[in-house]
């Protein structure tokens, strides 16, 4: 999985070459960063360069642990001074250890896929632990493409008496600006803009972190159906379940 500003496929795992982006936010700079001095000899660590769909000029690099990386960012941004904003940006990969005994903890999950799997996740890196399906738990991970590779690469691991499935997490598209899953808010054609909506409950006069109502689904109430009571985007939504059959049929 990538960031914002990077394609997304349906379960992906970015190539490790591209580690490493800046994004520069603003116009006409490029014949400056080229004709820069002082970048000249770090320019070679620019693997492509190409347009965002916000118009931001964006800057494909080797990876991100190589210093030069870093030090062309701090170059960057002393070469443009106030005219550009100078982002990074890290390819990230979610990961999912599945079908885990309802008692094992996530530092028993980590340290089994560091003896097993030969990769030292740290506590960071997790996002979620939660129950699932017949008393089991998943532990939902944010790691680099490259350690995922590995993991995802053995496709499972021992852990007790059992076996725990790894998989890369599947998520579909969502437009934020309509609410609706299969694109995003760039290429939405939509007039209807949902973005200023409570996602809890559809109203527009608070936020859905400070929402005490029950929720309602913005994409099942306005296509009537007849469960509208849960959070929209939520997994529960049977329009979510329908994108995530429909990314896995592909």
């Amino acid at each position: 999985m990538r960031d914002a500003v990077a394609r997304q496929g349906p379960a992906a795992i970015p190539k490790e070459r591209a580690e490493g982006w800046v994004t520069v936010a603003a116009r006409h700079i490029l014949r400056k960063v080229k004709n820069e001095p002082s970048l000249k000899t770090l320019g070679q660590t620019v693997q492509g360069v190409r347009r965002t769909a916000k118009g931001e000029l964006l800057l494909v690099l080797e990876k991100a642990a190589n210093p030069k990386t870093q030090e062309m960012q701090a170059a960057f941004q002393e070469a443009l001074g106030s005219t550009a904003e100078v982002r990074s940006l890290t390819e990230t990969a979610i990961i999912e250890v599945k079908d885990i005994d309802e008692v094992s903890t996530q530092e028993e999950v980590l340290a089994e896929l560091k003896e097993q799997a030969g990769v030292a996740i740290n506590e960071a890196a997790v996002i979620a632990f939660r129950p699932a399906y017949r008393r089991t738990q998943t532990l939902t991970l944010k790691v680099s493409p490259a350690v995922a590779a590995t993991p995802l690469g053995k496709g499972r691991i021992r852990l007790g008496w059992g076996y725990c499935r790894i998989r890369p997490k599947t998520t579909p598209r969502i437009c934020f600006k309509f609410m609706e899953f299969g694109h995003i808010a760039t290429n939405c054609k939509s007039a209807q803009d949902y973005t200023k909506c409570c996602y809890n409950c559809t109203e527009t006069d608070h936020q859905d972190k400070d929402c005490k109502v029950q929720p309602t689904c913005i994409i099942c109430k306005r296509q009537r159906a007849k469960d509208t009571k849960h959070q929209t985007t939520s997994s529960r939504c049977p329009q979510y379940q329908k994108a995530i059959q429909q990314m896995r049929d592909r």
